[in-house]
């Protein structure tokens, strides 16, 4: 509310200078055209003060309303999952070439909203899930899709 009044006043403040300055007062004495500029000041001062709350009031209204909430929220949620699901799969591949048994080459890892999905090949059925248990492994994997072959190549 200050601040409202403040700014009606920084606007209205030319205006108050200008009329003032009226000279198309004929035969009003000077106390009239005087009163004449205060209520011609005050009414645009009004007008300024109701047109500043409209704008504010508009401003809070979209700040607070809940689709602009939501889009900025699903906005961000996107960007982290986005980072979120690039680190886990960055993580897996790590913790693959960590462990001797499995070939980081042949094995496809994709992670999206923390689901892994590995696709590839592997020598046998026990790596086949030593992948499977390392990318359980990996901290904000909600599960994993293991979709890799047997090959004995």
């Amino acid at each position: 509310m200050n601040r409202a009044w403040r700014v009606a006043l920084l606007a209205a403040a030319p205006m108050l200078a200008l009329t003032a300055c009226d000279q198309g007062g004929g035969e009003r004495t000077a106390g009239q055209q005087l009163d004449a500029a205060l209520q011609r000041t005050e009414k645009a001062g009004a007008e300024t003060v109701a047109k500043t709350r409209e704008i504010a009031a508009d401003a809070r209204a979209q700040i607070q309303s809940g689709e602009m909430k939501e889009r900025l929220q699903a906005a961000g949620a996107q960007v982290s999952a986005g980072f979120g699901d690039a680190a886990i799969t960055a993580k897996v591949v790590a913790g693959f070439a960590n462990d001797p048994s499995l070939n980081p080459l042949h094995i496809d890892v994709d992670t999206k909203n923390g689901v892994v999905s590995l696709q590839g090949t592997a020598s046998s059925e026990s790596v086949k899930s030593r992948a499977q248990e390392i990318a359980r492994s990996v901290d904000g994997v909600r599960s994993v899709d293991n979709a890799m072959t047997i090959s004995a190549n």
